[in-house]
């Protein structure tokens, strides 16, 4: 039996992908760390008549993706999709945000998905990122979170052209998920997308075998204006609207 394994899969936009890949018919391992929303996420999925295996586990912790493979190889249970959605960012000046919470940052979105997709690209699994907007700038304010996405934006294009299966870069904006709240971002989220309107695009790109999807018009003009910027401009002029 093959699965869609998505990190961060029982709130958010990792949710509604799940939703999406249960509607085709595809089987799910839902990976977060509260076993009360994962429960919820199973029940609520299992209603599309398709197989849904849980694990609470922090995937910030180095060790976690490693332990996660391993874990699915005991089970027997076929990887053929990851989805790398689990991730966070802070809202506050670099030096403000504690030094294990930046660190834990860079594990969660950069080391986990990298060695999640190491481990099974190789064994044929298509691999969808989930990255951001914030990844094409300089982002004063959210400085370690928006480095993150850069790598993944970096790291993940490039992936798709050197192996064969399918490498998805997404790069959504603000979204109506729990992220704000936890970026300490009050606001930030309040004009933002529905979950399930980014994850519908999501799904629709990785069927057609897309490389890259910019959800919503209002970002793909950001980014596109970010590459016409300097970053060293675009990083005062994001510093000076704080």
């Amino acid at each position: 039996m093959s699965y869609a394994l998505i990190t961060g899969g029982s709130k958010g936009i990792g949710y509604h992908v799940a939703k999406e890949f249960a509607r085709r018919g595809d089987n799910l391992i839902l990976v977060a760390r509260s076993n009360g929303a994962l429960r919820d996420a199973k029940h609520a999925l299992e209603e599309h008549d398709v197989t849904v295996q849980t694990l609470s586990q922090d995937l910030s912790d180095p060790g976690s993706a490693g332990e996660l493979t391993e874990f699915c190889d005991r089970q027997g249970w076929d990887v053929d999709v990851v989805v790398n959605n689990a991730g966070f960012g802070k809202q506050d000046d670099f030096t403000n945000t504690a030094l294990d919470t930046n660190q834990s940052m860079l594990i969660l979105n950069c080391y986990t998905p990298m060695t999640l997709a190491h481990e099974h690209v190789k064994r044929g699994a298509d691999i969808i990122n989930i990255g951001s907007v914030a990844g094409y700038q300089p982002l004063p304010g959210f400085a370690n979170y928006a480095a993150t996405k850069a790598y993944v934006y970096s790291w993940s294009v490039a992936l798709n052209h050197e192996v064969d299966e399918t490498v998805l870069t997404v790069c959504p904006g603000a979204t109506k998920t729990g992220f704000a709240e936890r970026a300490d971002a009050d606001g930030l989220d309040e004009n933002g997308m529905e979950p399930s309107v980014v994850a519908e695009q999501i799904i629709n790109a990785y069927q057609k075998d897309d490389s890259v999807v910019i959800n919503g018009w209002t970002n793909n003009l950001l980014a596109a204006a970010s590459r016409l910027i300097p970053p060293s401009w675009l990083a005062s002029l994001i510093a000076s609207n704080r």
